[in-house]
């Protein structure tokens, strides 16, 4: 039953696809996402990455170039998407962008899941986990935004022959060469490579839908015997099919690689937009001892985990249905994807929340076979133990991890408090970070002057962010200066620059070599706070 009828675009028109109209239990699994989404608009400028962000997006909107005037390590489009200027605007965006993928994602699971109240569940459980604070679904972090198009792109994926194949049913020849079909599967593939550009773990929901072809080649393995010619047939169609979609991948990171070798950041951008990402992802040492748990935090043991995965999946591969084959499969691969870096930064597991919401609503559909073994219920019961299997691993990784999950009763209780005039704005904003009272005091000092930019010295770039100035050189936290090693090239900036204020935080435990030695001469300690000392430039070198 639907309240809500969905227009009908032209272009997907031409698809041939059908209006969708908009079920109640969607409905009002929206309302409930808005409602629990208006705490966030009231959030101060608190978080670290999205103050890089919103720097960096700042420094965009003033002309610099991406990765050689402002660098950070991911790939650009969240940082695109940080130029709409502002936290609030920041925020809105990405309850627009969420409230489209819990559509596409309870569109997708009525493909993956076989009961009504299983897709229900799982697009509840998808919502709850990418919008309460627990893995922080509040904060616009690249996760969020690689969850939506990844849901974009396989649900337009999903309408074409290639997936049908793969997870529903087995189709006629004569659908799979119409212009439709190639075209989604074509975009379905862009929107892959703009996930990529996103954040580059977004190659292995990538994976994800290449292992389409792989589960499609074993389900013409399965029904053997066959004609030679209809096997080959349905190899040679997969196969292009998968072109297809890698092509689509293809076209935007070409597209911005010609981009910014265009704007002459081309080596800038291989550095810090892609490679850079190697170096991160291998630089933290987790707290483990057991030999099985080290070894499956390496790369070989994370390898070895998929290939057993993928393995067990092809053994059963009679027994389990197509849909928990592909599922199992996206969340193997995106759990993993989770754990690249290796550190217990709760948002890097929001990647794994679309195939964990499913596995868990299917582990729901198939718990009562357990007390009957017969023949027909064997598939029921293997997929159970597969997919509860997987989702106690990653709950118990979590505690291995101690990945610290975001608190969420006091964060919707301050709210309350603060929206009653029950607790003060000083006092809700210091609830998210000790260092707000700090930072809006001395950002409206700043914004008084109307600098473009200041010098942090530090892990601060709420302040830039909030006094809505970029940082003097490329970089906007101290950390990121020193695992490169720039530090001369930093305080040659400064001092060729002489920003009006410098900010240096008294948590900084190394300093930046000849920084004290400019604060003493052109400088003037402007005022001093529990967390930062910030200094003024005199007033003889105030027009250098």
């Amino acid at each position: 039953m639907g309240i809500l009828v969905a227009v009908r675009p032209s272009f997907f028109h031409k698809f041939g696809t059908a209006s969708v109209a908009i079920p109640c239990s969607l409905s009002l699994l929206l309302l409930v996402q808005t409602i629990l989404r208006l705490p966030n608009f009231f959030e101060p400028y608190w978080y670290g990455d999205e103050g890089i962000y919103l720097t960096i997006g700042t420094a965009l909107n003033r002309g610099a170039r991406l990765y050689t005037d402002i660098v950070d390590h991911k790939t650009p489009l969240i940082y695109i998407f940080a130029q709409v200027g502002s936290q609030l605007a920041f925020r809105v965006l990405l309850f627009f962008w969420l409230m489209a993928a819990t559509m596409l994602f309870f569109f997708l699971a009525k493909k993956l899941l076989k009961k009504n109240w299983a897709v229900i569940l799982a697009s509840s459980v998808f919502m709850v986990f990418t919008t309460l604070p627990w893995f922080e679904g509040n904060i616009p972090n690249g996760e969020l935004f690689v969850i939506g198009f990844v849901l974009a792109g396989l649900w337009l994926i999903s309408q074409t022959p290639f997936f049908e194949n793969a997870v529903l049913i087995q189709t006629s020849q004569a659908k799979l060469w119409s212009i439709g079909n190639s075209l989604r599967l074509f975009f379905g593939g862009s929107l892959l490579g703009l996930a990529i550009l996103t954040k580059i773990p977004a190659i292995f929901d990538l994976a994800a839908v290449v292992s389409l072809a792989y589960f499609s080649i074993l389900n013409t393995v399965i029904n053997w015997p066959i004609k030679l010619t209809a096997w080959w047939q349905s190899l040679r169609v997969t196969v292009l099919q998968g072109v297809i979609i890698g092509l689509g991948v293809a076209l935007p990171i070409l597209l911005s690689i010609l981009y910014f070798v265009a704007q002459g950041s081309g080596s800038d951008y291989l550095q810090f937009g892609l490679l850079y990402n190697f170096q991160y992802s291998g630089s933290w040492q987790l707290d483990v001892t057991n030999p099985m748990l080290v070894f499956f935090f390496t790369l070989p043991g994370k390898i070895a985990f998929l290939v057993a995965t993928f393995g067990l999946l092809t053994i059963f591969a009679k027994l389990l249905p197509n849909q928990a084959k592909f599922t199992i499969g996206w969340f193997a691969l995106a759990f993993i994807a989770s754990l690249l870096s290796n550190r217990p930064y709760s948002h890097y597991f929001m990647q794994a929340i679309p195939p964990l919401a499913v596995l868990l609503a299917m582990t729901a559909e198939n718990v009562w076979p357990i007390a009957k073994l017969p023949q027909k219920k064997l598939g029921q019961v293997i997929t159970l133990l597969f997919s509860g299997g997987l989702v106690s691993f990653f709950i118990a990784t979590l505690f291995i991890m101690h990945v610290g999950l975001y608190p969420t009763w006091s964060y919707y209780r301050n709210f309350y408090a603060y929206s009653t005039g029950k607790m003060p704005r000083a006092e809700y904003f210091e609830s998210f970070n000790y260092l707000m009272a700090e930072n809006y005091h001395l950002a409206a000092i700043i914004k008084a002057d109307a600098p473009d930019k200041i010098f942090i010295w530090g892990t601060n770039p709420m302040l830039y962010a909030l006094s809505a100035t970029r940082p003097v050189g490329r970089f906007t936290v101290a950390f990121h200066i020193e695992d490169l090693g720039v530090q001369a090239e930093t305080i040659q900036k400064v001092r060729e620059a002489l920003p009006l204020y410098i900010v240096v935080m008294r948590d900084q435990n190394s300093s930046l070599p000849g920084l004290s030695a400019l604060l003493s001469s052109k400088y003037l300690p402007f005022e001093t706070t529990q967390h930062m000392i910030v200094w003024k430039k005199l007033s003889k070198y105030r027009y250098n």
